[in-house]
């Protein structure tokens, strides 16, 4: 009975080591879909199961008397060891487990940065109205602006592509999509479906989800801009914006603040700071309109004032000149400025 006992101990001993020990795994499975089973058909030989009692409880108290003792001290080693890399296993996975979370945390906090700053920029150009969309470009191509949006797109790449021909695509967790080529142009496709094509010299071209095409050109210094509804916006350097609408008419704005209207029929208009307005008609003629309420009219004969009160002067081209007064009276004078006519 005592060598049966031993064999048994080193038969025990020897499958679990072995590779049949990969066969008492899918118990703990098992055990738990049929917990009414009997325990004693179960083997609790692994330490999972460990308990006060020894493993050797399903033989009788005569036999597990008989068990020698380097025997069971061979065993509560192996079961202190086994404790012990589970004790370093579970730690190790902890810390790994503790570093994800703090870098999903990171991710989070550089996402809703990421968001917030989208948010306030299109606010921003909301505001700028229609016609002045173009100021956008010149704080896009400026080289610290670029830097911070490459800094904070870097983080939130959620997939690269490269293609065979040189490009790199890269797909955002916001939704925002780059296409890099080989050459340095860029080609970004935005959450709102805007399109923003950076060109390697420089050159801006960007669509909008409307349909407005706003394109800079870098050289030059130029920014233009075009409607759905037809109309042109080319903004200068120096301030100066010109205005092309789809009838012809073009409205050209300088920098002192005068404003010039050419229309398709011929006729311009010009207004300028002080409020002096110069209509030319498609003939040739010319409507002078101060602030003062006087009027002037130049045509290839004569040059006229009209005065509020109602006086006229005109002055010929011979340069006889004639005045008539709201009071009725007329007065003329020759070319050399005798009069030659006085009539009450």
């Amino acid at each position: 009975m005592e060598s049966l006992a031993l064999s048994d101990s080193r038969d025990s001993t020897t499958s679990e080591d072995g590779p049949n020990s990969q066969s008492q795994r899918p118990l703990r499975h098992h055990l738990s879909r049929h917990i009414d089973h009997k325990d004693q058909s179960l083997d609790f030989s692994d330490g999972d199961y460990a308990s006060d009692a020894p493993s050797e409880t399903r033989f009788n108290e005569g036999q597990r008397t008989s068990t020698p003792t380097q025997q069971i001290s061979s065993l509560k080693q192996k079961l202190m060891v086994r404790e012990s890399q589970w004790s370093q296993a579970h730690s190790l996975l902890q810390s790994h487990v503790e570093a994800l979370t703090r870098e999903n945390q990171e991710l989070h906090s550089r996402l809703n940065v990421n968001k917030r700053s989208h948010q306030s920029a299109g606010s921003s150009a909301l505001q700028l109205g229609s016609y002045n969309t173009e100021s956008l470009f010149y704080h896009h191509t400026d080289c610290n602006d670029t830097q911070m949006a490459s800094q904070a797109r870097k983080y939130n790449v959620r997939e690269e592509t490269r293609y065979p021909d040189g490009r790199v695509e890269c797909l955002f967790w916001n939704g925002c999509r780059v296409t890099t080529f080989r050459n340095g142009t860029k080609k970004e496709i935005g959450v709102d479906k805007s399109v923003t094509v950076t060109f390697f010299n420089g050159d801006v071209k960007r669509t909008l989800a409307d349909g407005t095409v706003i394109y800079y050109h870098c050289d030059a210094q130029t920014t233009h801009s075009t409607y759905p509804s037809g109309l042109e916006v080319v903004q200068f350097p120096n301030n100066q914006r010109e205005k092309h609408h789809p009838d012809g008419t073009r409205e050209i704005s300088f920098p002192d603040g005068t404003v010039k209207i050419l229309h398709s029929d011929g006729r311009e208009e010009s207004i300028f700071p002080d409020g002096t307005v110069v209509k030319i008609s498609q003939h040739g003629e010319k409507v002078v309109e101060f602030t003062n309420g006087q009027r002037e009219i130049h045509t290839s004969q004569y040059k006229r004032r009209m005065f509020p009160d109602g006086t006229v002067k005109t002055v010929y081209t011979n340069g006889r000149q004639e005045t008539k007064f709201s009071s009725g009276r007329v007065r003329i004078k020759n070319n050399e400025g005798i009069i030659i006519m006085d009539k009450k």
